[in-house]
């Protein structure tokens, strides 16, 4: 007969709060769904390519799109193109594993700790050993931002934190937090093709709009832009709550007119206005690291994402580290900066090189993309 447990009894009880805590969320996110334009967006991302490239672009059921030139064809579905292998995707999946490598590398990286809730002992043994905010997150199969808990201080937010983590999968990760601005770094087979900075989103105050009503205009008028200036909705969830409250303020806090207001902590739901193109900013050390650790992981596609004070300098120099590599990256954030002046067309780069479109051939010659590889 099994013994009664209480402390699973309680981690289970309060998994299952998160869990439709967390139900509850998406469907109020779904009330203000993108997915249409979501599909839309990556549709004519690649149809503007493939009219630069003077290529046929061919529209498939499913939301799949075969790109054909002269001697070869390719396919795609939304950001998803033929070029890393399923191993590959699936290893850039697990965090521990990819942060172990780049650690074995000498590529610089946070410390971090694998653990379950049964073994949440160890992690708090972790976080004590830091004397330093850490971030919890679910271990494998995870992006986004989904599950993710930054600013974990105290033996009760790694347990809150953990149990968040742990609805979206049992195996968790802890990692020292790292100081400085989150940057994506996106490489095609070892180059650097461009560079963002992505800051937390915020909202604007008016002086006279409470903070959720500042959020749900922000969301309107994300929607009314097709995905232009994002592909995501800000939902109010537990990043959001913790955030405000961690700066003294509410969702019925009225923030002063011009005020901007962050709204949560994670950048991935970061729209235009938080977004900039920095790829003429890099230093061409930074690049390298950055490079060699999409190699250590095989990946031909890499979005590095790397957090540091100071990108005109290296890793090393800065104490920045690389946090993720992502395999499969998001394309959507190259084109939804606040400087689209300085954008860089990814596209087109990604669907030349599938289709091995030589740079002298019909299509963009982008100048500082040559400059950079020529450097």
């Amino acid at each position: 007969m099994p013994v009664f447990s209480p402390r699973k009894w309680i981690f289970n009880f309060l998994r299952i709060i998160f869990f439709l805590r967390q139900g509850w969320t998406k469907l109020r996110g779904n009330a203000l769904n993108l997915k249409d334009v979501f599909t839309e967006f990556h549709e004519e991302i690649w149809q503007n390519a493939a009219d630069e490239l003077a290529v046929e672009m061919v529209r498939f059921s499913g939301g799949f799109y075969q790109i054909r030139s002269e001697n070869r064809s390719t396919w795609i579905k939304d950001y998803l193109v033929e070029i890393d292998h399923y191993v590959t995707l699936q290893v850039a999946r697990n965090k521990p594993l990819v942060s172990k490598v780049l650690l074995e590398h000498g590529i610089p990286a946070p410390p971090f700790h694998a653990f379950t809730l049964r073994d949440i002992a160890s992690a708090k043994t972790f976080l004590q050993q830091q004397n330093a905010p850490c971030v919890v997150k679910p271990a494998l199969d995870s992006a986004g931002g989904t599950g993710v808990t930054t600013h974990v201080r105290t033996n009760r937010d790694l347990m809150r934190a953990a149990i968040f983590a742990s609805a979206f999968c049992p195996h968790i990760m802890i990692e020292r937090q790292v100081p400085g601005d989150v940057y994506r770094f996106l490489y095609l087979d070892g180059e650097l093709i461009d560079a963002i900075r992505r800051r937390p989103p915020h909202v604007i105050g008016d002086g006279r709009s409470t903070i959720r009503e500042l959020i749900r205009a922000e969301n309107k008028r994300r929607i009314e832009q097709a995905g232009h200036s994002s592909l995501k909705v800000l939902v109010i969830d537990a990043d959001c709550r913790k955030t405000l409250r961690r700066n003294g303020l509410k969702l019925n806090s009225i923030p002063e007119k011009n005020h901007a207001v962050m709204v949560k902590a994670t950048t991935n739901d970061s729209g235009a206005l938080e977004c900039e193109s920095v790829f003429k900013q890099v230093d061409t050390e930074l690049a390298r690291e950055g490079a060699r650790a999409a190699k250590a992981l095989s990946i031909r596609l890499a979005g590095v994402d790397v957090i540091t004070r100071d990108i005109s300098v290296s890793l090393q120099k800065s104490g920045g580290k690389i946090i993720e590599v992502n395999a499969a990256p998001g394309l959507q954030y190259h084109y939804q900066v606040r400087n689209p002046q300085d954008s860089v067309p990814v596209a087109v780069l990604i669907l030349r090189r599938l289709l091995d479109i030589k740079n002298d051939s019909k299509g963009i010659s982008h100048e500082l993309f040559q400059q950079k590889q020529q450097a």
